[in-house]
């Protein structure tokens, strides 16, 4: 009987997601990196390299799908988590969805969510222009 190798999806191939590749390779994941073309060391690292802007939430969607995978994360970096929170929430994947996501880089839902919830933050307002 042969197993199904588990993908894992991992967005950003710098140096600060090299560690991460090479601990999901060790657990013997099938690792695929999204990065745009550069002298990332995770491209060459990587099980699969997709070329892709991984702030372009669809186009990481569709290459997920695409794929089969069945995680995606990253580390290191923020720019990306729209498009993590958008693949969790479309292939139902474990994960932190699209609206938490948008709560983690929106610093004024980050704060009304933690008032709403007693969580002790500092005062703040909302400024716009």
């Amino acid at each position: 009987m042969k197993f199904k190798k588990n993908k894992l999806m991992i967005l950003g191939a710098a140096q600060s997601q090299l560690p991460l590749i090479k601990t999901a390779k060790e657990m013997n994941l099938e690792v695929h990196v999204c990065s745009i073309k550069g002298k990332y060391p995770g491209i060459s690292a990587a099980d699969v390299f997709h070329e892709v802007d991984i702030t372009n939430s669809h186009d990481i969607y569709q290459i997920a799908k695409n794929q089969k995978i069945d995680g995606i994360l990253t580390t290191a970096t923020d720019i990306c988590l729209e498009s993590i929170g958008y693949v969790v929430d479309k292939l139902n994947l474990s994960g932190t969805g699209l609206e938490n996501s948008r709560a983690c880089l929106d610093k004024i839902i980050m704060k009304q969510r933690f008032s709403s919830n007693n969580i002790p933050t500092p005062n703040h307002i909302e400024v716009k222009n």
